[in-house]
């Protein structure tokens, strides 16, 4: 059943000739998506970044423009260490993207001037609040899209600061050093924190469903146009609604393998049938014939008993002969037969002279 909720083998990503990264912060695209971005620029899609925010953070104003220069050139660097061109940046105020109202406009114009099949963005489960806010400007977006007739793509939602119910796990073992190079052009941001080391372990974790060969692995959860609610509707939010999706896709998923179940259940069933009516047939032959056996059986009995009555009744006869023979030879050795013999030869001289 697990199944239901995670992939349990490599999924290959979507396939597209123009991409579009949403970055909030400079770094996003790389710790997010790096091996993803990696594998479309070796099927030669065209990969376009578009990083919201300046990546400040709390700086005071007079040191903003320095780290967001600082942090436009990590940026690039890390994208042409993968093959990819310079990022356009709108340069937002850090922790300021749930007040932009253009934001999903501006992402919109993106699409259409690039003609965009897949869109890149953070998950709805990341807890940066720039994080959330361009998933719902994305996704904002891509409802405007479909209202106006435009073409839709496919949104694919990266994680960076916490793991997503996913429903692609994508195999980044052959691009994973070159995902790890580019992350190591983030200077600035690993003099605060390990990101590599925390990007490492979550890519490794990914692959914990995933066949051995796979070492390092991307977790996307896909949002197709058809999944697409409008934002306009009462009490709509597209956080509860993927979250239904989700358990609709579960379910489904239950359905169809309760029905496969049910489809082997009454294979087995009816093959329990086919091997207990040869079973059957079998023990009726088998009592047919022990039956003819006991009948085979009685017939010997009998003839063994009638073979015993013959011995018995020819040793009497035996018997009887000898004891005729006994008493002959005692008449023909007695006296009275050797006296009357002359008269028993005239007896018979008469007979025959008649």
């Amino acid at each position: 059943m697990e199944d239901w909720h995670l992939p349990y083998s490599p999924s290959p990503l979507p396939s597209a000739r123009n991409v579009l990264v949403l970055a909030p912060h400079p770094d996003d695209e790389i710790f997010g998506c790096g091996g993803s971005l990696a594998l479309y620029r070796r099927n030669g899609a065209s990969i376009h970044v578009y990083v919201l925010s300046d990546g400040a953070g709390y700086a005071e104003a007079e040191d903003r423009a320095e780290i967001y220069l600082t942090r436009q050139a990590e940026t690039n660097a890390a994208l042409a260490s993968l093959g990819i061109g310079p990022a356009a940046f709108e340069g937002l105020a850090d922790r300021s993207l749930a007040a932009q109202t253009v934001l999903s406009s501006l992402i919109a114009e993106k699409v259409r001037q690039h003609q965009v099949d897949v869109i890149l963005a953070p998950s709805m489960w990341e807890i940066h609040p720039d994080h959330l806010a361009t998933f719902r400007a994305a996704w904002s977006a891509a409802t405007e899209l479909l209202r106006d007739g435009e073409p839709v793509p496919t949104l694919l939602l990266y994680e960076v600061g916490a793991p997503q119910y996913a429903d692609l796990l994508v195999d980044i073992t052959q691009v994973w050093s070159e995902k790890q190079r580019a992350m190591l052009l983030f200077p600035s941001q690993l003099a605060h924190q390990d990101y590599t080391r925390h990007i490492q372990a979550l890519n490794i974790y990914r692959t914990y469903t995933l066949p051995a060969s796979v070492r390092f692995a991307e977790a996307l959860s896909q949002v197709t146009p058809d999944q697409l609610a409008s934002a306009e509707e009462a009490g709509f939010d597209p956080i509860r609604h993927m979250m239904k999706v989700r358990m609709d896709s579960a379910m489904i998923a239950a359905e169809e393998d309760n029905s496969a179940l049910q489809s082997a259940l009454g294979k087995c069933t009816e093959e329990l049938r086919r091997r207990t009516a040869e079973a059957d047939r079998a023990e009726a032959a088998f009592d047919l014939a022990t039956g003819r056996t006991e009948a085979v059986r009685r017939q010997l009995d009998e003839a063994s008993q009638y073979q015993q009555r013959l011995h018995s009744q020819l040793a009497e006869a035996q018997r009887d002969r000898e004891e005729a023979l006994q008493r002959l030879e005692m008449t023909l050795n007695s006296r009275a037969w050797r006296i009357t013999a002359p008269l028993r030869w005239l007896s018979r001289l008469l007979r025959s002279s008649r």
